[in-house]
């Protein structure tokens, strides 16, 4: 049962991979800022760099457990707006896959 159960989960998340999530990233590069958050929604932290840059962060979060044993799995996705235009992104997290 337990092998069965694992390979559910490889076959599961071999679909979501970081190459899929930074592929997925690039297409907003060169957007309006605006359209992100009609998109993604409200952010989870804004700061300012200076006047016409800010980096707007996104941040997901989840646990599971299996077995007795509890995963945390969390992903941040920063962008940079110059201008109201995304210029750069960067994530940090070990959930930052896309499908």
């Amino acid at each position: 049962m337990k092998k069965i159960i694992l390979l559910m989960c490889v076959i599961l998340t071999s679909c979501a991979t970081e190459e899929k999530y930074n592929a997925k990233l690039n297409t907003w590069l060169n957007s309006p800022k605006e359209d992100l958050v009609l998109s993604w929604g409200v952010p989870s932290a804004t700061s300012s760099v200076n006047k016409k840059t800010e980096l707007i962060t996104y941040k997901r979060s989840s646990i599971s457990s299996y077995n007795g044993n509890i995963y945390n799995w969390n992903c941040d996705t920063t962008f940079t707006i110059t201008d109201g235009i995304i210029t750069n992104w960067k994530w940090e997290g070990n959930s930052c896959r896309s499908d």
